[in-house]
């Protein structure tokens, strides 16, 4: 299909240059009366082909600058997206050791304040069985010696009745025993041996 440019009232042809030379040559010739006409006509019309090369020779350098900036721009954003990821993974990364950090701390703590209780509920449950054995050990004692003070006036008041067990016999009677075996042991087994 061929293409056509109207100028000065008549359709030209285009041709890789410009307009076709023969084409306007022929058109000068035949709406021209003297060469000055002619010229001058040729002159405006070499000026309008010129301008023409001007503005499609914008154009294609317009069209060139756009497509450069266009993959500029998308360069330098991929540029930005990798940039904007690896901050976020590393305030990802900081948020993250931060809080494993945190986490330390509050278990260190929560580990701390658990022995303080523990070692004071310890030293609470020893001072109390201290305590106890302590008062075991006087209850022990309170109920031995009136049993000694019990036996002795058992014997005493049996001693002043006469006796039904044979004369001379030498036996010691239960009370004796328990007594003399109670003195006889030099080590006290109630007393605390830290």
């Amino acid at each position: 299909m061929a293409e056509y440019k109207e100028l000065l009232g008549r359709k030209f042809h285009i041709v890789p240059n410009g307009l076709d030379p023969n084409e306007v040559t022929e058109y000068l010739m035949s709406e021209a009366g003297s060469s000055d006409t002619v010229f001058k006509q040729l002159e405006q019309f070499s000026a309008l082909q010129e301008a023409t090369k001007t503005i499609d020779e914008a154009i294609k350098q317009a069209k060139e600058m756009a497509e450069h900036a266009k993959v500029k721009a998308r360069t330098e954003a991929e540029q930005r997206k990798t940039q904007a990821i690896e901050e976020g993974k590393q305030i990802a990364a900081k948020i993250i050791n931060e809080a494993g950090t945190s986490v330390l701390a509050y278990f260190d703590s929560a580990s701390s304040i658990m022995m303080e209780a523990m070692n004071e509920a310890f030293k609470k449950a020893k001072e109390q069985v201290t305590m106890n054995r302590a008062k075991t050990r006087e209850k022990i004692e309170k109920t031995v010696e009136e049993g000694i003070s019990q036996t002795t006036t058992n014997i005493e008041q049996s001693g002043r009745e006469p006796s039904s067990s044979q004369p001379g016999s030498t036996s010691p009677g239960p009370v004796n025993r328990a007594a003399g075996a109670a003195s006889s042991n030099p080590s006290d087994p109630w007393q605390d041996s830290r």
